[in-house]
């Protein structure tokens, strides 16, 4: 049985440049199950192409990448579908810019969930500091 799927009517007010954005995102996503992704590493570690250090810090790249990108096509659908834009608002941890990675995840235990994700949101946009990313994704366990 075939089930046909519609696409849903847009007004168009909402049919914007975002809509590229979101269409594009999705066609060029690519999905690869982490665990396939750790057992290509760690084979890569045995054979001893690559150390262990540097399969985690490719990997925490990864990961932090699939994040971005991740919340990026989110913002993109909230917004093709008329809601609130994505924009992360000011950051919770004061003068974050100025900080040094030691700094900013000392300041990690007092923030929520949803504050931790600003800030990694932020981090993986500008920074990308391996450090910080892997404070804020212990933190969000």
């Amino acid at each position: 049985m075939v089930r046909q799927v519609t696409q849903p009517r847009k007004t168009p007010a909402r049919r914007t440049e975002e809509d590229g954005g979101l269409k594009e995102a999705v066609t060029k996503g690519v999905a690869v199950p982490f665990d396939r992704l750790q057992e290509a590493l760690d084979d890569a570690v045995r054979r001893g192409r690559m150390q262990r250090r540097d399969a985690e810090e490719l990997a925490a790249r990864l990961l932090a990448t699939v994040g971005g990108a991740a919340q990026e096509l989110v913002g993109n659908v909230v917004r093709g579908l008329g809601g609130e834009g994505s924009s992360t608002g000011a950051l919770p941890i004061d003068d974050y810019e100025t900080l040094t990675a030691a700094q900013v995840t000392q300041k990690l235990d007092a923030l929520t969930e949803a504050q931790l994700r600003r800030v990694r949101d932020h981090e993986v946009h500008h920074a990308n500091r391996v450090s910080v990313l892997r404070a804020i994704d212990k933190q969000l366990g």
